[in-house]
């Protein structure tokens, strides 16, 4: 579970109080990208034996790790 606590210019800060025992359940986001640049990503994915939403997922995960410390200005 996330629980939101507060705005910081104009950004909703997020504080995770997950467990590693709690189950985590999907959502869906919305991402709005060029038509031809769909069509090259989903390619791209097919070429590499994965799907879109695997590499996203992945591409996020790694975001996450690599700026969990990074402090709001």
């Amino acid at each position: 579970m996330v629980q939101y606590c507060k705005m910081v210019d104009r950004r909703l800060l997020a504080v995770n109080i997950m467990n590693q025992n709690d189950e985590d359940k999907n959502v869906m986001i919305k991402v709005v990208l060029p038509d031809s640049l769909r069509h090259q990503f989903k390619a791209t994915c097919v070429l590499n034996k994965t799907n879109m939403n695997t590499v996203l997922t992945k591409f996020i995960e790694e975001y996450v790790e690599k700026n969990k410390n990074q402090k709001l200005d």
